[in-house]
């Protein structure tokens, strides 16, 4: 059986809500995971692992172990757990949650986009989860709003069952700033329509992250705030 800590571990990069003060309040720690020998998120095996069902139910064993393990040892801590969209039509993503629902209260799970055709219907699959998941107590997260298959149809279509939506400006970053804070505003807007939450993920510079700030944007993530733990601390 392989030994997953040989090959991965996980870092837990904090979500701010950045007060009037200044004062930095974490939200939530957003869990990635990244290759033991590269130290980035690992690709390749990662894939291998989507498209083999043995090797899925092993890394999901292993994932939970160590989630579990972080939830217990931190009272006080939220994680916004990824899920890729492969992994909705396997079965074992609902047993992975059911064995967390004890801390479905601090658990959002994040929608992954994904930029490869799917040989199936995400919006059949992901209804036929979030009825499941939602029972339990979890709130959901389209994440990267705009690219794959979080394009703007797919937001529109279930935002109403997400509690926020997450912007990354990591893709636009060939494009000017006042291109890009137009892509931002459109969101931000969206999501106030809809009374949803708004991040802005992927914020590297004081600068920019006080441009957002400038446009009531509080809610923010990025190497600013820290590159991402092994380990994380109490909130409170």
């Amino acid at each position: 059986m392989q030994d997953y800590n040989d090959l991965f571990y996980l870092i837990y990069q904090p979500i701010v809500n950045i007060k009037n003060n200044g004062t930095l309040e974490i939200l939530e720690y957003e869990v990635l995971l990244r290759s033991q020998d590269k130290r980035r998120f690992p690709n390749k095996e990662f894939n291998e692992i989507l498209f083999s069902p043995e090797k899925h139910q092993m890394f999901m064993k292993w994932y939970f172990e160590k989630l579990n393990d972080i939830l217990v040892r931190n009272k006080n801590i939220n994680l916004a757990i990824n899920i890729h969209p492969l992994q909705w039509k396997e079965p074992i993503i609902f047993d992975f949650f059911y064995k967390l629902k004890e801390f479905s209260n601090r658990i959002k799970i994040e929608l992954t986009e994904h930029r490869n055709f799917l040989e199936f219907d995400l919006d059949m699959v992901f209804k036929s989860r979030y009825a499941e998941l939602v029972m339990l107590g979890y709130n959901f997260v389209i994440d990267d709003v705009g690219n794959g298959t979080n394009d703007i149809d797919f937001v529109i279509k279930h935002i109403e069952q997400v509690s926020s939506i997450k912007f990354s400006i990591l893709p636009f970053r060939d494009i000017k700033k006042e291109t890009l804070i137009l892509f931002i505003e459109a969101w931000f807007h969206l999501a106030k329509e809809f009374d949803k939450e708004f991040v802005v993920e992927g914020i590297e510079c004081k600068i920019f992250s006080s441009c957002l700030l400038n446009m009531g944007i509080r809610l923010q993530q990025g190497f600013l705030f820290g590159e991402g733990k092994s380990h994380v601390a109490s909130s409170k």
